[in-house]
């Protein structure tokens, strides 16, 4: 499942195991393997990762902020000040926003 913000700036897909995001970081990205790493994942166990990534042509459903959405195991909860990802089985997941990524 595809999903993105009402801003445009993260853009994520979701499966059982992981989210990824693609974000618009707007201060101190990360570089991994020569580039910047707009690219943050975390999987049901919480391991993080940020790779560069591109987003490419998918159809993304947008997210109303301030209401709470359950798919595929994962809870996600986006305000205008990030959006988190939270694990149901787990409680692990991130919160991700345009100034950086929190895995928990």
């Amino acid at each position: 499942m595809f999903v993105g913000t009402k801003s445009g700036r993260t853009l994520c897909q979701l499966s059982g195991g992981s989210v990824t995001c693609l974000v618009d970081f707007v201060v101190n990205t990360p570089i991994r393997y020569g580039a910047p790493a707009n690219g943050v994942s975390v999987n049901t166990l919480g391991d993080f990762e940020s790779t560069p990534g591109d987003a490419g042509q998918q159809p993304y459903n947008t997210l109303d902020y301030e209401v709470e959405y359950r798919t595929l195991g994962w809870t996600i909860t986006p305000t205008r000040e990030g959006t988190t990802f939270t694990n149901d089985r787990t409680g692990h997941g991130m919160t991700v926003s345009v100034e950086g990524a929190m895995p928990f």
